[in-house]
């Protein structure tokens, strides 16, 4: 029986872009943490998020990355509601994709 090889793919991939891409280290972003191919990056402007998202995608032909800025609703990351508050913490609550069928 053969082992599912597309997540360690993904991920040794992910890692190597992550090293040839990011002239700024990894610990200088305040928050970055990557969970297969999906990152989530806290970043000090808007022009490091567009800087960050023109490096990956300039990386490699055929991947493109998207990016998605927190909203007034917070973020969505891996089923998970991010939600800022007013002091600075972070509520998490689940999060359902509209695909959701409660299944």
């Amino acid at each position: 029986m053969g082992l599912p090889l597309g997540p360690l793919s993904a991920d040794i991939f992910m890692a190597k872009l992550e090293n040839g891409v990011l002239s700024k280290p990894i610990k200088e972003f305040p928050f970055y943490k990557r969970y297969v191919d999906d990152i989530i990056c806290v970043y000090d402007a808007d022009k490091d998020a567009d800087i960050l998202l023109k490096k990956f995608n300039g990386a490699h032909p055929k991947i493109e990355f998207t990016l998605e800025k927190e909203s007034t609703n917070g973020l969505a990351f891996l089923d998970v509601l991010l939600s800022r508050r007013s002091d600075g913490s972070i509520l998490t609550s689940i999060h359902h994709k509209k695909t959701w069928t409660g299944q």
